[in-house]
């Protein structure tokens, strides 16, 4: 498959292989299941032996088209497709514009680079995801009241949703 969008029928077989299930029988969460499944073999990052870079692009290409082949039908048949609206929009905005709170750590020299390197390396490793500012507590690396003052930190630097709002020409 080439790094253009491929066909529907390509995008099918990459996701779903055979038999190929009718375009119209498929929502959203049954693609996102199915290109979940084939990453997990293709990712570069992953340890599988089939790991491969440029067929991970290939499939991840082969979902976009599927996922925006089926959107378009279920809009056409008149089905609820979830949209976000501009306000959440606004939200979600604000939310990823805040200061990661281990970024602020080392910025007031209260953890070191490789010590905030370490503890995310620890973070990825737990399931459940363990909160940094938990992590670095649990490990004796912040006291409370730093991690205290770092969320307050936090809190003032991000912006509040209706500026990001105003940003983005919502208003």
């Amino acid at each position: 498959m080439n790094a253009h969008r491929p066909s529907l029928g390509d995008a099918l077989a990459m996701l779903f292989g055979a038999p190929l299930p009718p375009l119209a029988t498929l929502d959203p969460a049954t693609i996102k299941a199915a290109y979940r499944r084939r990453a997990r073999l293709l990712h570069p990052d992953s340890a599988a032996p089939s790991a491969n870079p440029q067929a991970f692009c290939d499939l991840r290409q082969a979902y976009l088209t599927l996922l925006c082949a089926v959107t378009q039908t279920q809009k056409g048949r008149g089905d609820a497709v979830h949209t976000t609206s501009p306000q959440m929009q606004a939200q979600i905005m604000a939310h990823r514009m805040r200061p990661r709170l281990g970024d602020l750590a080392v910025q007031q020299r209260w953890l070191h680079p490789t010590t905030l390197a370490y503890l995310l390396r620890l973070q990825a490793q737990r399931t459940p995801r363990q909160r940094l500012g938990d992590l670095a507590l649990g490990q004796g690396k912040l006291s409370s009241a730093q991690i205290a003052r770092l969320l307050a930190l936090q809190e003032a630097l991000t912006p509040a949703p209706t500026q990001v709002a105003a940003w983005m020409g919502i208003v």
